[in-house]
């Protein structure tokens, strides 16, 4: 785990491994971090033209469909279980939830650490970590003045400059001015940003109806790793509830 890559071959070989002892191999949380990141490592784009959706196709059915062999073969948690309580009592290995949860894991027992989403390849060019940035925005305003429109520009400032409690908080603050920070460089989140590569890998899906594609991974996710409904059928459900939003917000 010294290069910070953990590989599906990888994982499924320490589960075949654990499977006597009954510890399984890999959470399954939220769905959505998990599929992006290995939707992106396919080649997957959530749309072609920056409006439409391209949610149910051959990258998406790979996905899925890796998420679901590895439940099938009875290596992760089960639907409806308390996923990371099990992490915390030494029943998982692997957690890929998200740095976040980092606070909640230091009541384990043991030691842990925090690297990548888990890879399909163990070579760090190809590696792809689903990211998203939590940043300030100000609104277009008629009636706000200059000086309030400095006052805010200078708040935001401030709070990017001054982001270290928002890391203890588990987070990667939104602006790069937190890796100048001695406190943030021993966090164990840190080497995301620290490191170039690292930082490169990191994927924002900026397409402009990520919230309704989020909001039916969400709804959806479980039901097609588990197994309640078929990857064709729950992905061509998505593809369609996603595209009836969209094309409701152009008329």
């Amino acid at each position: 785990m010294d290069d910070h890559i953990v590989t599906f071959d990888e994982i499924k070989k320490a589960g075949e491994a654990a499977k006597k002892d009954g510890i399984k191999a890999l959470t399954v949380s939220w769905v959505k971090p998990d599929f992006l990141s290995l939707y992106a490592q396919y080649g997957g784009k959530l749309t072609e033209n920056g409006v439409d959706p391209t949610l149910d196709n051959a990258q998406a059915k790979k996905a899925f469909q890796l998420w679901k062999n590895f439940s099938q073969l009875g290596i992760t948690t089960k639907d409806g279980e308390d996923y990371f309580q099990q992490f915390l009592a030494g029943k998982v290995i692997f957690a890929p939830e998200g740095i976040w949860m980092q606070n909640e894991a230091k009541e384990a027992k043991f030691d842990w650490g925090i690297t990548n989403a888990p890879q399909l390849s163990s070579d760090k060019s190809k590696m792809v970590t689903w990211s998203s940035s939590h940043q300030f925005v100000m609104f277009k305003s008629k009636d706000r003045d200059a000086a309030k429109t400095k006052g805010i520009l200078e708040f935001i400032d401030w709070v990017r400059g001054h982001s270290i409690t928002w890391a203890k908080a588990g987070q990667n603050p939104a602006s790069l001015k937190i890796i100048k920070e001695d406190a943030y460089k021993k966090m164990p989140q840190s080497f995301l940003l620290l490191d170039p590569v690292e930082q490169k890998s990191l994927k924002i899906f900026d397409y402009k109806y990520n919230g309704y594609v989020s909001d039916q991974l969400d709804a959806n996710g479980n039901d097609i790793i588990f197994g309640k409904t078929t990857i064709d059928k729950g992905l061509k459900s998505m593809q369609k509830n996603v595209q009836d939003k969209v094309d409701k917000d152009k008329k």
